[in-house]
């Protein structure tokens, strides 16, 4: 006869998020031939299957119970990990949308993000974009930037600025 495993719920199958993965549970068991769970001897594999992107994949978790005479019995959990969180850009204040003067074009900004699922920035692409619309008057004019930050599993967010550009002074004779 096989040892069976000790409790009333063991691991189940379950989908997490790639920053929730749970440590595996330590499960005893117990034999029939057996006063205590000393002669039985517990196993722990864990098998790592690849998915689309880094941070989504596949964790299966199987116990192994082995009693003294080689029965044994096995529990496996199937840990399905995925990554469905944008990253976040970092600091405090992003640009925001602003109006100025013809001639006082600000420098656009350099911007850093961070990903739940990575230690560091370094899974994140950053795409900046800028594109002019025409005004009025060839003084008159919008700049509309676009920050876009990816992580490895092609979540995305992005941070709109629009620029808004006016002549306001009158010319000034020589």
């Amino acid at each position: 006869t096989a040892p069976v495993f000790d409790g009333e719920v063991l691991p189940q199958d379950m989908t997490v998020d790639c920053d929730a993965v749970p440590e595996a549970d330590y499960l005893s068991a117990t034999d029939n031939c057996s006063s205590s769970s000393e002669g039985v001897t517990i196993e722990l594999f864990e098998d790592y299957l690849e998915g689309e992107c880094q941070n989504s994949y596949t964790l299966v978790r199987t116990w192994t119970a082995t009693d003294e005479c080689g029965n044994s019995t096995s529990h496996v959990q199937t840990i399905t990990v995925q990554d469905t969180t944008a990253p976040v850009f970092d600091g405090e204040v992003l640009p925001q949308d602003i109006t100025v003067d013809c001639d006082a074009i600000p420098e656009a900004y350099n911007l850093s993000a961070s990903d739940n699922c990575s230690s560091s920035s370094e899974g994140i692409t950053i795409d900046f974009t800028e594109v002019r619309t025409e005004g009025d008057c060839p003084n008159n004019y919008t700049l509309t930037r676009t920050w876009t930050a990816t992580d490895e599993c092609g979540n995305t967010t992005s941070h709109v600025q629009t620029i808004t550009f006016q002549d306001t002074a009158a010319p000034v004779f020589d």
